[in-house]
C-alpha cells in the first residue's frame, strides 16, 4: 500500500459504512442501515471546524508518511489527558485547540476532528523542518523529521545536534541522534524509545 493510500485509509476516504446487499431477480433491494446521529457536544464546548482532506489537498508525500507513523504512537482520545511529560493533550497527540493550549476538561466530538487537528499539527512540523533543513531530503527522511519535530517542537528541532549533523551532510550521524530524544518529564519513556527507533528506521530508508 502506498503512503497516500495509507493516509487516505487513516483519514477515512473510500470507506463505506456497510457492504451493498446482493440483489437477485427474486429479491428486492433491502434498505441500508442508517448510522445513528452522533451525540452533540456539551454546551460548554464549541464545535471544532473540521477541514475536509480530499486526495488533491494532500500535496506532500512526507506528511502522508508522517501521519501513518505518528498516529499509532500517539493513540487517540476524545477527552483531554495529561501525557507522560505532563502536558494536556487531546485527539492524536494535539496540545493546542481553538488556538490555545489544551486544558483539563476539553473534549472533541469525534475522530474526524482529531484527524483534522493532527494534519494541522503535522503541517506546522513540516514547515519547521522546511525552514531548518538545508540539504535535499527523500520523502522518508523528511517524514521522520516531521514526526520528530511534531513530538519535540520546532524550536528544539532547530537547536538539535541531529539538525547540525544533517546540515553538515552527515546523515548517518543524524540518524543516530533520534535515540537521544527519548525522555519525557525527565525520565526515559519506553514509548519514546520505540517511536525514535521507528523514526530512525524510516529516515534510513531515504
Amino acid at each position: 500500500m502506498t503512503a497516500f493510500a495509507r493516509l487516505f485509509a487513516f483519514l477515512g476516504f473510500g470507506r463505506s459504512s456497510a457492504a451493498a446487499p446482493a440483489v437477485t431477480p427474486d429479491a428486492a433491494p433491502q434498505p441500508q442501515p442508517v448510522e445513528a446521529p452522533r451525540a452533540p457536544l456539551p454546551p460548554a464546548h464549541e464545535p471544532y471546524p473540521v477541514t475536509p482532506e480530499p486526495p488533491a489537498m494532500v500535496a506532500d508525500e512526507a506528511i502522508a508518511l508522517a501521519a501513518g507513523l505518528v498516529a499509532p504512537f500517539e493513540g487517540f482520545s476524545l477527552d483531554a489527558y495529561l501525557c507522560p511529560a505532563g502536558v494536556w493533550t487531546i485527539g492524536y497527540g494535539s496540545t493546542r485547540i481553538y488556538g490555545r493550549p489544551v486544558r483539563q476538561g476539553d473534549r472533541i466530538a469525534n475522530h474526524a476532528v482529531g484527524r483534522t487537528m493532527l494534519m494541522e499539527d503535522l503541517r506546522e512540523a513540516a514547515d519547521a523542518v522546511e525552514r531548518a533543513v538545508k540539504v535535499p531530503l527523500a520523502a522518508t527522511e523528511r517524514a521522520a523529521l516531521i514526526s520528530l519535530a511534531h513530538n519535540i517542537g520546532g524550536g528544539a528541532f532547530a537547536k538539535s545536534t541531529l539538525l547540525r549533523l544533517l546540515n553538515a551532510g552527515n546523515k548517518e550521524g543524524a540518524a543516530g541522534q533520534f535515540a537521544a530524544w527519548n525522555r519525557g518529564g525527565g525520565r526515559v519513556l519506553a514509548g519514546l524509545v520505540r517511536r525514535r527507533a521507528a523514526e530512525a528506521d524510516m529516515f534510513r530508508r531515504g
